[in-house]
């Protein structure tokens, strides 16, 4: 809104004198105020002898208040003082805006990661001999029999061993309606079953199931969040 009104004051030529006093103190109170940990990250990355985006990008706003600070002590008819200066403004608030950005796609993001992980229920009620154990999902094998009454999550990817129902994969596959199991269909861990009641021999737990699998989006949106590229 700042910008916006100094714009207008200046195209009705209220701004003409006070122009380049004005856009030198937005870009010094830009890089040293809003901006000093853009300075930061730049310094510290010159110690370490990397050329990365932030050492551009103060490079370039130094170079746009030097030009600045030249026509101000020159005072010459003509010379570019205030666009100088905005040149070190407009770097700025790029990065600043960029960073912003980032920061809600990386928070979306999580909240992503979070909503998947919650599709893994945390027991399993496991079939072993002739008694039903109710276990933690850790605790569950491959090739444990995990029994899956209406209305629950699978507990993990497996088999169907016994039984028929519809079973909800939306969350995962983004199929629309229930896909019906029976005997030897595969279930994938963390979608719901319908009506009927499934014993289902566990195929994969951890890291191996389809949920946690490298291939899948967990791992994905993870990597793609808080992995940044390398720098030159």
């Amino acid at each position: 809104m700042m910008s916006l009104t100094l714009l207008y004051l200046n195209l009705q030529g209220h701004l003409t004198d006070a122009a380049p006093w004005l856009t030198g103190a937005l870009a010094l109170l830009l890089v040293f105020g809003v901006g000093r940990h853009i300075l930061y990250m730049a310094v510290q990355a010159l110690r370490r002898g990397i050329l990365n985006q932030h050492v551009l990008l103060e490079i370039g706003a130094f170079a746009g208040i030097a030009g600045g600070i030249i026509g101000l002590v020159l005072d010459r008819p003509g010379y570019p003082t205030a666009p100088f200066f905005a040149v070190s403004v407009m770097v700025g608030t790029y990065h600043i805006f960029s960073e912003w950005l980032s920061l809600i796609v990386k928070t979306r993001s999580s909240q992503a990661v979070k909503r998947l992980l919650d599709l893994q229920p945390e027991t399993a009620r496991v079939v072993r001999g002739s008694k039903e154990f109710e276990l933690p999902i850790e605790a569950v094998r491959i090739g444990d029999l995990a029994r899956v009454r209406p209305g629950e999550r699978i507990p993990a990817d497996g088999t169907v061993v016994s039984g028929h129902s519809g079973v909800d994969q939306s969350h995962i596959t983004g199929e629309s309606v229930p896909i019906e199991k029976a005997e030897g269909d595969s279930v994938i861990g963390g979608s719901i079953n319908g009506t009927g009641t499934l014993l289902v021999k566990i195929a994969a737990v951890g890291e191996g199931s389809f949920l946690s699998h490298p291939g899948f989006c967990i791992s994905l949106i993870a990597s793609c969040t808080f992995t940044l590229p390398p720098s030159l």
